[in-house]
């Protein structure tokens, strides 16, 4: 999730933020997603029982 908060400046940095495949990575609806599948992600963590007590 880091790379999503960091992915403009990084783009700006190298360059990159006019590439054509830049405005992919920030794009909403993609970001979006990929919170909602780490919130799915850690949810699933914290359901499984411990191995080891």
């Amino acid at each position: 999730m880091n790379d999503i908060v960091t992915a403009q400046n990084v783009l700006a940095e190298m360059e990159l933020a006019d590439h054509p495949v830049a405005a992919a990575l920030l794009e909403r609806d993609r970001i979006k997603t990929i919170l909602m599948a780490a919130a799915d992600a850690y949810d699933d963590l914290i359901a499984t029982k411990q191995f080891c007590r």
